[in-house]
């Protein structure tokens, strides 16, 4: 991994800790086009980690 990619998934990180995360998909609950992509999303970052 490159410090490039190391300093992009801290920030991804530092948002999700700070509740960015949560905050994007409230705002989207009611958004069906939106909500497939945060579940495919979700679904690789499963993959990902084997959960």
């Amino acid at each position: 991994m490159s410090i490039d990619d190391k300093e992009i998934v801290k920030i991804f990180l530092n948002w999700v800790k700070d509740g960015g995360l949560a905050g994007w998909i409230e705002a989207y609950m009611e958004d069906e086009a939106k909500l497939k992509e945060i579940s495919e999303v979700y679904t690789k970052l499963r993959q990902i980690f084997n959960v």
